[in-house]
């Protein structure tokens, strides 16, 4: 089991670090690797603890016109927004609300990153996420880390 964890984050960082071979993403995403167990989900902000509004959802749901049943009728496709990372997965989070021309606007010039495991927002409303700040990890990545590091953030397991 060890060894195919390492053959999936050698693969993980193969896929997020080769950048000759992926297109160049606007400076507006950040590339997120997940070496976890468990999903996670992502809320970026400027903020210094979780606001209330906007809150992560677990899905989101669309009717999309090629789901249709056997009458014809479309049907409500569910599907993971684009904050959620999966376990051993990689996944690029737009900040175009926070950074524009390769800057981030936020107070310091720095972003928080908050990561929320999948369990939490199963089980608990986002009210008492945000109340007792249920978050798993914070992260802060100032303008220049964000330039450093490509745009790449990679999530590691506690050490224990």
């Amino acid at each position: 089991m060890k060894n195919s964890c390492y053959v999936i984050f050698i693969g993980l960082i193969a896929l997020i670090g080769c950048s000759g071979h992926q297109p160049e993403l606007p400076m507006e995403v950040i590339t997120i690797g997940n070496y976890t167990d468990s999903a996670l989900y992502v809320f970026c902000s400027c903020e210094d603890s979780l606001p209330i509004m906007p809150f992560l959802k677990l899905f989101d749901t669309a009717t999309a016109s090629f789901v249709i049943d056997e009458k014809g009728n479309k049907l409500d496709s569910i599907y993971c927004p684009n904050y959620r990372i999966n376990a051993y997965s990689g996944g690029n989070l737009s900040l175009k609300d926070i950074v524009k021309d390769n800057h981030v606007f936020c107070k310091n010039k720095s972003i928080k990153l908050y990561f929320i495991k999948e369990q939490i927002l199963r089980t608990k409303s986002w009210n008492e996420i945000y109340k007792k700040q249920l978050y798993a990890r914070k992260i802060i990545l100032t303008d220049s880390m964000l330039v450093s590091s490509k745009w790449k953030y990679i999530y590691y397991p506690v050490a224990r």
